[in-house]
């Protein structure tokens, strides 16, 4: 057993001192948590409704954008409040539980597309790509992650695809050039969707009219494309590798046995000849 001294002279195992190491990280973690819960509190107006939350400001203070707001609004008011009056209460308030719990609750979790319609499936999207633009407006790129993993747990569940080609296209009306989380889920989701060779008509249709008129997206759908037959071309290389050291195989095996039936023929011959001679 792996042992140490302190300066006591007191040998421990290693297994106290992860146990003291533990404890020294929950007496860490309790004093973060503590900084958070004690920061001072502000009230957020959200909405035309103006929906208050009570949000402490360290929590805010992951965005920069509350952040700066927080700041502004300390020196304005006596009382701390802060008025997002453009923002959906629902929306805003999926990124409040984020910054709480690092996970927020929607209509695009995994389950909820296991027996989801196509319109159900539009309208979860578009929730998530709603909250994904509010990751990039108050600056929370683990927020936008956060939805991009919703987005792909979704995809590998079922997704259909023109629900997801309209979302993306709505998404890409909004995202910047820079912004590579969203682009980097679509590339690699379009290339399961369009490797696949039940693609429908109508999918197949909107691409060819829509994908032009897309922009950015469109480029991301061609470079999905090519990734897509680039992989088509590498397994049908591989096929026909695999065949032709079949077929090396099956024409090493019929060439011998050729020689071997060339053999027996010439020695049959041979002991014709023989024959003949004798008789004679």
């Amino acid at each position: 057993m792996c042992e140490n001294t302190n300066k006591q002279g007191t040998k421990r195992t290693i297994e106290e001192m992860a146990s003291e190491d533990h404890a020294k990280d929950d007496t860490t973690g309790q004093q973060r948590c503590g900084k958070r819960l004690k920061s001072t509190q502000f009230t957020l107006f959200v909405g035309p409704s103006k929906e208050n939350y009570l949000i402490h400001e360290h929590i805010l203070g992951t965005s920069p954008v509350l952040s700066r707001m927080c700041s502004d609004a300390k020196k304005n008011n006596t009382a701390p409040h802060i008025e997002l009056l453009d923002e959906d209460p629902d929306d805003f308030g999926s990124l409040l539980d984020f910054l709480y719990g690092s996970d927020f609750d929607s209509l695009g979790d995994a389950e909820n597309f296991k027996a989801a319609t196509a319109e159900n499936q539009s309208e979860a999207m578009d929730e998530l790509r709603r909250i994904y633009m509010l990751g990039e407006k108050y600056q929370l790129p683990t927020l936008k992650d956060c939805v991009v993993g919703k987005f792909r747990s979704a995809a590998d569940i079922k997704m259909y695809p023109l629900s997801f080609l309209n979302v993306a296209k709505t998404m890409y009306s909004h995202i910047l050039d820079s912004d590579s989380i969203y682009s980097d889920f679509l590339v690699e989701t379009a290339q399961t969707m369009l490797g696949e060779l039940s693609l429908s008509s109508d999918v197949r249709k909107w691409i060819n009219e829509q994908a032009p008129q897309a922009g950015r997206m469109a480029r991301d759908l061609f470079v999905a494309q090519r990734k897509v037959y680039e992989t088509q071309r590498k397994q049908q290389e591989r096929v026909i590798a695999q065949w032709s050291m079949k077929f090396e195989t099956v024409d090493g095996k019929l060439t011998k046995a050729y020689k071997r039936m060339q053999n027996m023929i010439d020695h049959h011959e041979e002991e014709h000849d023989y024959d003949c001679e004798w008789e004679g």
